[in-house]
Order: C-alpha cells, then structure tokens, then sequence
C-alpha cells in the first residue's frame, strides 16, 4: 500500500523481491538449467530443495514469476501461498472432462491474499486501519488477483480510497508500484505490503519520522518505505528507469 499523511498519502499492495533467471520466452531446458543453477548456488534454497513438497513448490514460484526467486525465505512462501490460490482458483473454474471427479477447492475469498482473515479480520482492513493512524488522507488500493473482490470489501469499508486494477500481477511488483503512482495527489507517499500487520507503535514511528525526513526511508525489514514529497520525482524516474534496464519482472526494491 501506498498511504499519504496530511500532506497526502496513499495504499498500494506489494508482493515480493527476487533476483533475475532465465526469462519466460526462453526455451524450457534453459528455463530448468537456470532455476537448477540458481538453487545450487543459494544454500537455503538447496537445503529446501531436498524436500520434495518444497521442491515442487520452488518450481511452481519460479514459473510463476519468470524465473525470478525471492531472496528472503518470507518472501518465498508468500509467493508460493500465491501461486497456489491462483493455481487452485484456476483449476475450480476450468471446465471437467466427462467422467473426471469434480475436485472440491476453498472458496475465492479464502484464497485471496488481502481478504485473509487474520485474528478474525481481513488483511486489508488492518492496511486500512494502518492508514488511518499515520493520519493518511490519500488512499490508494492497488489489486490483482481477485481485484474485484478486493474492490468491493474497500469499497464497503472506506468510500474515498481510489482502486487500481494491475493486469499484470503475475510480473514485478514494479508495475503495481507504477499503476498506483499514476494516482497520486501532491505530497509524500507511504508505501506497505497488505500482508503485514503492524503494531500502533510502528505507525506513530512512521508518522514522526515522516513529519520530518527528508531523505527515502526504509523502516527496516517492515516492508514500510517512506518516500518525502522533495524525492517523490527522482523516486518516480529511478522506478522508470529500473523497469527500463530489468524489464517487466522488476520490483520496487529494484528502484533502491
């Protein structure tokens, strides 16, 4: 999420980081020597490799993401949980052969990574809530997979938020970052992951910090990235740029 203070903020959902493999236009035996090339090379991931559920699962993240893996185990299973909802809401809807067992799947809104309950409660609404305690008077909500859904619980819930549809999800989270941008107003920008959920003390550290910094900020391994109004341009090129040099599978860390 993007969210703006009383200067102006916004809400824009981020998925993952990675590092760069074979690209998806590339033939199949080049797309496997790379991904087994790169597996080989990080230890964490030869050591979850050895497993054959997360061995699958490497393969499916990496197809998924066009051979780009995450470098941070976190970030790996989230991408995987990804796949997987996208995976199974795909086979729900395609149509059964005759005489094939009809497979039972969870329902979309579980599957959906922003309307996940977490302690009884979506992930979106705490984003929400998120915004509301930096003071954000700018909210932008940028979807993908199960956009729609997403739309209509904000909608329900708060009124002035702008929606964006980001059609290519599946790539870098860059161009989520860049189709949400294109809405801001004026100001300063906080960007965070709809995944995370934050402590009160977190918001008023990013609050304080944001009425004064005026350099780009990253709060730690918090997913939080604060961008002042003065950097918000250089900010915007450097963005340009990346998506320039990586190409469609770059991501907003890229840009730092």
């Amino acid at each position: 999420m993007i969210l703006r203070r009383r200067e102006s903020f916004s809400v824009v959902p981020r998925s993952g980081d990675g590092v760069a493999g074979a690209g998806a236009d590339d033939p199949p035996e080049r797309r496997a020597a790379a991904l087994t090339e790169e597996v080989l090379a990080r230890p964490r991931l030869k050591e979850m490799a050895q497993i054959p559920l997360l061995c699958t699962l490497i393969v499916l993240v990496g197809r998924s993401r066009s051979g780009r893996l995450p470098e941070r185990r976190v970030v790996f299973y989230e991408a995987a949980v990804k796949t997987l909802a996208e995976s199974w809401e795909r086979a729900k809807r395609a149509p059964r052969q005759e005489g094939q067992e009809k497979l039972e799947f969870p329902e979309p809104e579980i599957l959906i990574r922003a309307l996940a309950e977490v302690a009884g409660h979506p992930l979106i609404d705490y984003a929400l809530a998120f915004a509301g305690e930096i003071g954000a008077e700018h909210r932008i909500v940028v979807g993908g997979f199960g956009h729609r859904e997403v739309a209509a619980h904000v909608e329900a819930r708060d009124t002035d938020a702008v929606l964006v549809e980001n059609s290519d999800h599946r790539k870098g989270n860059l161009l989520s970052f860049l189709a949400g941008r294109a809405r801001l107003e004026p100001g300063g920008f906080v960007l965070l992951r709809v995944e995370r959920v934050y402590r009160q003390a977190v918001a008023r550290a990013v609050a304080e910090l944001a009425a004064r910094a005026s350099e780009v900020t990253v709060f730690g391994d918090t997913g939080l990235l604060y961008v002042p109004a003065e950097r918000v341009a250089p900010h915007g090129d450097a963005a340009h740029r990346v998506l320039d040099d990586i190409g469609e599978n770059a991501t907003t860390e890229d840009v730092l």
